[in-house]
């Protein structure tokens, strides 16, 4: 395979680095353990200093914009390492992707600084208590309430449809608390039943429905991205040649 050395490693001027912060999480959702490859809690907490990410930055990323995505595990239970990422970077943007859990630890004066809270669901409540765990739903819930008079940027449910029997009103009734709903389905085994995924689409179809007939922007953001390819054709090729050459997993 030929190499074409002459094109820049890293295409365009922004570049996102996702920070796995430790691979520990405090909840065990039933997908998840069953389906991580072992992975789950190999790793404490991150093998590398602020100093060393400071270096790799300055040497590999000088003429670029960074911004930072806190990953996990949970990425709440390695409190220490975000804030000192905030700190030694306080002109930069910062998304997190949390259980919700532990949000009402998050120090008051840094949540204005993070633009993107994505917090894990998977629908209503029921729902998301059979996959993650007994009152969890109602503890995350009261933890977004309680940062969201503190918090400036988008407030989005990241929400993994795995249950067929999810419906229409219940992922609408998330933009009540959130600003945005981003659902994907699992990667678990089983959810792909053809029976299974003739449910989810009548429930897509609903919320197809609504978001033509919405007087505003209906924030489901897979629809949102739909209809923006559909609009601007080549958008989203020219966004996935972005993307792959401008993330980076530490």
């Amino acid at each position: 395979m030929q190499i074409n050395t002459s094109l820049p490693a890293i295409r365009g001027n922004k570049v996102e680095l996702q920070l796995f912060t430790t691979l520990k999480c405090n909840l065990r959702c039933s997908y998840c353990a069953v389906d991580d490859s072992g992975a789950l809690g190999t790793q404490k907490n991150t093998s590398y200093s602020v100093d060393e990410l400071e270096t790799f930055v300055n040497t590999q990323l000088s003429d670029k914009e960074v911004y930072f995505t806190f990953f996990g595990g949970e990425p709440l239970l390695n409190m220490k390492f975000i804030e000192e990422v905030m700190d030694r970077f306080p002109k930069s943007r910062f998304q997190l992707q949390t259980n919700g859990i532990l949000l009402h630890n998050f120090p008051q004066e840094l949540l204005p600084k993070i633009s993107s809270f994505l917090i894990s669901l998977d629908g209503g409540e029921a729902i998301t208590n059979s996959y993650r765990g007994k009152n969890v739903y109602d503890r995350v819930m009261k933890n977004v309430a309680l940062i969201r008079p503190h918090v400036r940027g988008l407030l989005s449910a990241r929400m993994t449809w795995c249950d067929p029997n999810t419906t229409f009103e219940e992922m609408d009734s998330l933009l009540d608390t959130f600003d945005l709903v981003y659902f994907q389905f699992a990667q678990a085994t089983g959810v792909y039943k053809s029976e299974d995924m003739v449910k989810k689409k009548l429930v897509i179809d609903k919320l197809v429905d609504k978001f033509f007939e919405h007087p505003s922007i209906y924030g489901f953001v897979p629809l949102m991205g739909i209809t923006r390819n559909l609009v601007i054709p080549g958008a989203a090729d020219r966004k996935s040649t972005r993307l792959n050459s401008s993330h980076a997993n530490i």
